[in-house]
């Protein structure tokens, strides 16, 4: 049986190598790596070769849907969370919450928060330009009807088309809004 730090691994480096953005924030990844352990151990009692299996992140997007799915009752006030994410990313960074964020930083509606965050000296290329700051946002779909879709964390670069980063993430809490801001400051730093 595999160790949970080398399920995770693997859960990882599928999802890298999906072509597609999914970073999970440290709950979601423990909790994927328990239900990827829980998949291989019950392949194991089929005979069947947990390698053979190769669902990391087919893992990442059900649990992505499932926490979808419990977010659908949870009262969020998104700008509040935006703005705890901010602060824990500022603290990460060793930053003040203000010298982090770009002029006319915070919007919000009902259903999206975001604010745009500036870029430091190790910030990777991104964007048009290579110069775009980080904007991070918690929304959720309109699917019409009056009937929203899940909250969903993502980062993007301001003007260019498509998300840096969707982030898995249980229902959106303070908590979660923590973790969240732990990814966007390892975003900024290059290190993500």
């Amino acid at each position: 049986m595999s160790t949970a730090t080398d399920t995770a691994s693997t859960i990882l480096a599928t999802a890298a190598r999906s072509g597609r953005n999914p970073v999970p924030t440290p709950t979601a990844l423990a909790a994927a790596a328990a239900l990827l352990d829980d998949l291989h151990a019950t392949a194991a009692r089929h005979g069947v070769d947990p390698a053979d299996l190769h669902q990391g992140d087919h893992v990442l997007d059900a649990l992505a849907r499932a926490y979808g799915r419990q977010a659908d009752d949870v009262d969020v006030d998104a700008l509040a969370l935006v703005r705890e994410a901010t602060r824990a990313a500022a603290q990460a960074l060793d930053m003040e919450t203000g010298a982090l964020t770009v002029e006319a930083p915070v919007g919000h509606s009902a259903v999206c928060a975001y604010v745009t965050l500036g870029r430091l000296p190790q910030t990777p290329a991104w964007g048009p330009t290579g110069h775009s700051p980080l904007v991070l946002r918690l929304d959720r779909e309109d699917w019409g009807g009056g009937k929203a879709g899940p909250w969903t964390w993502s980062l993007f670069a301001l003007g260019a088309m498509g998300v840096v980063a969707t982030i898995v993430a249980p229902p959106p809490s303070p908590e979660v809004a923590v973790e969240v801001g732990q990814i966007a400051a390892r975003a900024l730093s290059g290190t993500l």
